[in-house]
């Protein structure tokens, strides 16, 4: 196996796996198949430390580093059961996620971060539930410091009274997270400036393929800008909103949903795992399913030249989208029927009160 980079004194930032000064590191077994070679690390800041920790756990042993995540994909069910206990909803939801295949196959099978990802988030969602707003922030800050999406989330937990001293918290953790690779200045960045530029690194996006299709010779970096601004947009829209506490928990499952859909470069099935935390609460047959033919996007890496077949992501975005505004407009209608139908009744009683 390779020497670790971070075990070597070496920042994670710095080179990219091919660089020559990293080449006492490799080893004949892994480096051959490390994709993007030539490019530096993704992962934020505090996915960097926990690889240096888990490593210092497990070393290299990938069956240590998957029961890890399963350790962590544990504790998500304990905080789940007890944020169902806080909202006084019947344990048994806990299935949703429990049972859900794509978390099975994602954590313990593939191992993917998401494990410690989403523990992460469903503990800040927990804190903030039970009005705990600065340990929120700053559970939510090393979540964003592992996978950087759910950051967004912020958004819909604070309200005027404690916007400042949980955004100061959360902002302090991550500078605090970076702090011991800032030394490589903008490269702290890692890939992903790279990530949201080029095509190639496009996957499963069914809006922005929808759009480049609509709109041939559109750019695909604006297009990703496009989207990053519009979800800063919502975000700052939510952030300023005057929120409820069960407003706050609706506002953060609508604000994961547009992740989902609006994501700029890539959708792969362990991302979806986000939401399926909040599925528990706010049961979706829209997400549910999409949950589940998220995975036919595999099927890309057995098809030719490795491009996803069309069908695929019919399959995948036209039963998520039509079932997303269908339930719009079926919790809209009945507001609408009773509406109608108070005023018919009111109209009878006027009537029958006119002397004849």
């Amino acid at each position: 196996m390779g020497r670790p980079v971070q075990q070597n004194g070496v920042n994670p930032y710095r080179y990219p796996p091919s660089a020559p000064e990293l080449e006492t590191l490799r080893d004949n077994r892994i480096f051959p198949n490390i994709n993007r070679k030539d490019y530096r690390t993704l992962y934020p800041a505090g996915a960097q430390i926990f690889f240096r920790l888990s490593h210092g756990l497990v070393g290299d042993s990938v069956a240590g580093f998957k029961a890890i995540m399963v350790f962590f994909d544990i504790l998500t069910l304990l905080v789940l059961l007890a944020l169902l206990r806080n909202l006084r909803l019947h344990p048994t939801r806990i299935i949703i996620y429990a049972w859900n295949p794509l978390v099975i196959f994602e954590i313990a099978y593939s191992g993917h971060l998401e494990g410690l990802t989403v523990f992460l988030v469903a503990a800040a969602v927990y804190l903030f539930a039970v009005h705990k707003k600065i340990a929120g922030a700053v559970m939510l800050a090393f979540s964003a410091g592992v996978k950087m999406y759910p950051a967004l989330l912020l958004a819909a937990f604070l309200n005027r009274g404690d916007r400042i001293k949980a955004l100061a918290a959360f902002l302090a953790t991550l500078v605090l997270l970076y702090m011991p690779f800032v030394g490589v200045g903008r490269n702290v960045s890692g890939f992903l400036p790279v990530y949201l530029k080029n095509p190639y690194e496009s996957f499963n996006l069914g809006l922005k393929y929808l759009l480049m299709r609509l709109i041939p010779g559109l750019d695909y970096y604006l297009l990703s800008l496009i989207f990053v601004t519009v979800l800063a947009l919502v975000g700052l829209v939510v952030f300023f909103k005057p929120k409820t506490d069960s407003e706050m928990l609706g506002h953060a499952y609508v604000l994961t949903g547009l992740l989902m859909i609006l994501t700029p470069a890539s959708l792969h099935p362990w991302y979806v795992i986000l939401i399926i935390p909040f599925l528990v609460i706010y049961p979706s047959p829209a997400w549910l399913i999409f949950a589940c033919t998220v995975s036919l996007s595999y099927l890309k890496y057995s098809s030719p030249l490795g491009i996803m077949p069309t069908w695929i992501l019919l399959v995948e975005y036209v039963p998520l989208f039509a079932l997303l505004a269908g339930g719009f407009i079926l919790r809209k209608y009945p507001l609408q029927a009773n509406a109608s139908g108070m005023e018919l009744t009111r109209k009878k009683e006027k009537m029958a009160e006119v002397p004849r």
